[in-house]
């Protein structure tokens, strides 16, 4: 019984520890704002803990680049680059 009441004092000491944030005194509704934070940072921590969902993306030079060129029979029509590129 005496290891529930301090687990129990230790998971509540370390909320208060992890919802606490120093605010302004003018802070109309202070809990809601804490409460809203401390949400968002579960939030951003459980998904920076979860494994990538795609791969990682190879990053090419632009030197490598440099030769390209896209035509509009590439583009199938679509002119999504402007007239001003496509006349290069």
């Amino acid at each position: 019984m005496k290891s529930a009441v301090v687990l129990l004092a230790g998971l509540c000491a370390f909320t208060a520890y992890y919802v606490y944030l120093p605010l302004p005194s003018t802070v109309s509704e202070p809990w809601r704002l804490l409460l809203l934070d401390a949400s968002f940072r579960v939030a951003q921590q459980t998904v920076e803990m979860s494994p990538p969902v795609l791969p990682p993306v190879k990053i090419i030079p632009s030197s490598a680049l440099s030769g390209l060129r896209c035509s509009a029979s590439v583009l199938n029509g679509h002119e999504r680059f402007g007239d001003r590129d496509m006349q290069q």
